[in-house]
């Protein structure tokens, strides 16, 4: 289990030294990619769900 120090440096919190600046840098870039899938699968859904609405307003689209 990952034990808070002192220091509030996230370098300190997780102990990240030199050999794991690789591993680092791939979590990043794969939290990164992870962000960028759900905000596009937010603006996907908020776009069907607009998409819905406008066509139940007129009666195309019953609920």
């Amino acid at each position: 289990m990952w034990q808070r120090e002192s220091h509030d440096s996230i370098t300190n919190y997780l102990k990240i030294d030199d050999a794991d600046a690789g591993t680092t840098a791939s979590i990043l870039g794969l939290s990164q990619k992870a962000i960028r899938a759900i905000k596009q699968n937010l603006v996907f859904s908020l776009g069907v769900l607009g998409i819905a609405v406008g066509l139940t307003v007129p009666g195309i689209l019953t609920p």
